[in-house]
């Protein structure tokens, strides 16, 4: 399996939801990652240490495809690479995907 690189590239906040279904602690944007913030799966996948558990299940599926060698002709321009996003409906984080070769 090839490491892949992830790399924070936009934290969003969607405050029209955020006010009419949160919560109320939901203010802003995730504060986990931040924008450019770059991460290395292991060597079987793992998730690399600080990334945010709910998002690595969200992506995981397009992680251990290019992983794998598989790419996403079609829809992404680039061999070995994916652009994808967590799935918090108030405030999503996208990723860029890159299979290191």
């Amino acid at each position: 399996m090839k490491k892949i690189k992830i790399t924070v590239l936009k934290r969003t906040f969607e405050k029209d939801f955020a006010e009419q279904y949160g919560g109320g602690s939901v203010t802003g944007p995730c504060t986990m990652m931040k924008e450019g913030d770059v991460f290395i799966t292991g060597e079987q996948n793992d998730k690399p240490a600080g990334f945010c558990v709910w998002a690595w299940d969200d992506i995981f599926k397009l992680i251990t495809t290019l992983s794998c060698g598989g790419d996403l002709p079609g829809w992404m321009k680039e061999s070995g690479t994916a652009v994808t996003n967590c799935s918090d409906g108030l405030r999503p984080v996208f990723f860029k995907l890159e299979r290191i070769e």
